[in-house]
């Protein structure tokens, strides 16, 4: 249960970082609307993961993860805000390498205090 509060804080994190690179990276303004709307759009995409979680499990959630983070996001940014999808793919991808040292390093506090990463 711990495991999957700990991962459930994590991807919320994540999420909320990458959005926020995304929009940073499209060049969206950070006002009052626009950081709402963006809020609004991680408790939603925050909510379909802890569905997927809580459904699935975590093998079947892994799998359609970039269907219920990646593709809504790229939808956000070019539907929404208007952004060109290949740009708003662009964003996101990129905001998603900018994650990965976070994974790295959660990886390897997971090891050195011997608890399971998933």
């Amino acid at each position: 249960m711990l495991q999957f509060v700990l991962g459930m804080l994590n991807n919320s994190t994540l999420l909320l970082f990458g959005v926020f690179v995304s929009a940073a990276i499209l060049s969206i303004p950070f006002h009052k609307k626009n950081t709402v709307i963006l809020l609004l759009f991680c408790i939603g995409v925050n909510a379909l993961q802890f569905a997927s979680y809580s459904g699935m499990g975590l093998e079947g959630a892994q799998l359609i993860y970039p269907l219920i983070t990646h593709l809504p996001s790229v939808l956000l940014f070019s539907l929404y805000y208007k952004r060109n999808v290949l740009s708003s793919l662009f964003a996101v991808m990129s905001a998603y390498l900018c994650c990965q040292l976070s994974k790295w390093l959660s990886i390897l506090a997971f090891e050195l205090t011997g608890m399971d990463v998933y």
